[in-house]
């Protein structure tokens, strides 16, 4: 029964990561070591990063992913 309480809400939001891929985008085209995102684009998180020293490990992934060519820090303005 607990599993399928916790099933079906997350039904809800799948397929719901275009801002995520926004974020991704903007993170491979701009050249700042340190990138600026809406404060309603999560990046691999369910809450806001407003210190870009907290996304170190999620960029370093990001960077292994090739998602970015270098690691890039972000925050949430």
């Amino acid at each position: 029964m607990v599993l399928l309480i916790y099933t079906f809400s997350d039904i809800e939001g799948v397929g719901e990561n275009h801002y995520e891929r926004k974020a991704f985008e903007k993170m491979a085209e701009t050249d700042s070591a340190i990138v600026t995102i809406p404060k309603d684009w999560f990046i691999m998180s369910w809450e806001n990063t407003f210190d870009y020293k907290e996304s170190e490990n999620r960029a370093e992934l990001i960077r292994y992913w090739r998602i970015t060519k270098e690691k890039k820090l972000f925050y949430n303005k």
